[in-house]
């Protein structure tokens, strides 16, 4: 039996495989919201953005989403605990982006976002992947 102080790959240890998992994808994801900005970006100064307006939306909106999923990567690598619920969020979008994907005519990119979505959610909620999470204000003796 261990203490409370043991870290959750030292209970878990088959935890730090899915951590690492968890810590790539998620980072790439990230990496692709960056490249999807750009592109976006890019189109806008070649002027051949439809919705110049939506584009620049788009592009903060993807940026933004990418530095907290590159903060939430971060922080799965250190297996904080914080990281969980946005993440998930995050995955549950995505997997119904990628449904839609898979009804239109982008079925392999359907496909791979569902599965990414999958393999992170359940990565997540493997037990000592993340710190288990503390209410604020309670000490444990």
């Amino acid at each position: 039996m261990s203490d409370s102080t043991s870290q959750p790959s030292q209970v878990f240890p088959a935890a730090a495989r899915w951590r690492l998992l968890a810590t790539v994808l998620v980072a790439l994801q990230a990496l692709v919201l960056v490249g999807l900005a750009v592109a976006w970006l890019v189109g806008l100064v070649r002027g051949t953005a439809t919705y110049p307006a939506a584009v620049v939306g788009l592009a903060v909106v993807a940026l933004v989403a990418a530095w907290v999923l590159a903060l939430a990567a971060r922080a799965i690598h250190r297996a904080a605990s914080w990281p969980r619920a946005p993440v998930i969020t995050f995955q549950l979008l995505l997997g119904v982006m990628g449904a839609e994907w898979v009804r239109g005519e982008a079925l392999a990119v359907g496909v791979a976002a569902v599965v990414v979505a999958l393999v992170i959610t359940v990565a997540l909620l493997v037990p000592g992947v993340l710190a288990p999470r503390r209410l604020p204000g309670r000490d444990e003796a």
